[in-house]
C-alpha cells in the first residue's frame, strides 16, 4: 500500500481534501506530525521503530560501502560454525 502525505496550515484547503478523498471513497487517515509513522517496513515490523536499531543498520551499510566488511565464503561460515 502507497501513503500520500498532505501538508498544509490552510485548513480550508485540508477539509477540501479532506471530502474530495471522502467523494472518490477513498481510505484516509489524519494523524499529527509526532504520530506519522516513518518505520521503512512494509510490515510495520516494530524492530524499526527503535532509533538505535535504525542507527546500527546504517552503521553497517557505512562499513560495508567503505570496505570494512569481511565477506565469508560458505566453508568458512560452516567452518566458524562448527557445522
Amino acid at each position: 500500500m502507497e501513503k500520500i502525505v498532505v501538508q498544509t496550515k490552510d485548513k480550508s484547503k485540508l477539509d477540501l481534501v479532506k471530502s474530495m478523498l471522502e467523494a472518490m471513497r477513498i481510505d484516509f487517515k489524519v494523524v499529527t506530525d509526532h504520530v506519522l509513522n516513518e518505520n521503512p517496513s512494509p510490515s510495520g515490523d516494530p524492530y524499526f521503530d527503535n532509533p538505535k536499531n535504525i542507527e546500527n543498520i546504517l552503521e553497517g551499510v557505512k562499513q560495508l560501502q567503505s570496505g570494512e566488511v569481511v565477506k565469508l565464503s560458505k566453508d568458512k561460515r560452516k567452518k566458524m560454525l562448527g557445522l
